[in-house]
């Protein structure tokens, strides 16, 4: 297993969970030179999306940016995230309560896609533009 390269600080906890503590920088360089804010991106992001929990995007060196995204599920009580989603994640699709199924559902993914879309189409430039998601 390789690491992924997206500019973040990270902390290990115990449970083996990966925490994204901050950026090593505030900015994305593409490979074509553009200078990128990621933050306005994943918070517009977030505010079209209110399911989601977290956005982060990755674009440094790369030809196009990707957002890696987590929904909004529960804690379970020795703080690890759960499979079952709650808030605004429910009302995306009702039919569906767990990460692992929205991860499947036409719902979700027609939920993000548009939320990137929206976005996208009010970017600075090309080079601001999400082209996909995970």
């Amino acid at each position: 297993k390789g690491f992924l390269h997206s500019g973040d600080l990270g902390r290990l906890d115990e449970h083996g969970f990966y925490h994204i503590v901050g950026r090593i920088k505030e900015l994305i360089i593409t490979a074509g030179g553009e200078n990128i804010a990621p933050v306005p991106v994943e918070s517009a992001i977030k505010t079209q999306c209110p399911g989601l929990a977290h956005i982060v995007m990755i674009g440094d060196k790369k030809k196009y940016n990707v957002v890696l995204v987590t929904l909004k599920s529960k804690i379970n009580s020795d703080g690890t995230p759960s499979q079952e989603l709650e808030g605004d994640a429910l009302s995306v699709n009702p039919s569906v309560h767990t990460v692992k199924d929205a991860m499947n559902d036409a719902v979700w993914k027609k939920y993000i896609t548009d939320g990137i879309a929206a976005v996208n189409a009010n970017a600075v430039s090309n080079a601001s533009k999400v082209q996909k998601f995970r």
